[in-house]
């Protein structure tokens, strides 16, 4: 596991929903693909740079998902180094819950 998932996870805390993605998901099982090779271009991006527009990119491909989908979306994103943006992380956990 990363010693750092994102900038906004503060170090040991156990309840960061990214920290516990990663723990859930390990890498030697997960094989997943979702259509959004459009985020893509964000890769590196820290979650409080987003623009509003550029939230709402990621919150359309969210809420076409099914709920049972939104994790391993969430983990997929961590793999491809892109930080969800600081505006729809409160969505992003009442989905996980």
């Amino acid at each position: 596991m990363r010693s750092s998932l994102c900038s906004s996870c503060v170090s040991g805390d156990s309840d960061c929903v990214h920290r516990r993605m990663m723990e859930a998901y390990p890498d030697d099982e997960l094989d997943l693909y979702f259509e959004d090779e459009e985020l893509d271009r964000y890769c590196g991006r820290r979650s409080c740079e987003y623009t509003d527009d550029e939230a709402g990119e990621f919150r359309e491909v969210m809420m076409t998902m099914r709920p049972d989908e939104v994790g391993e979306w969430c983990r997929c994103l961590q793999l491809r180094c892109l930080e969800v943006p600081d505006q729809i992380k409160d969505e992003l956990t009442l989905l996980l819950q």
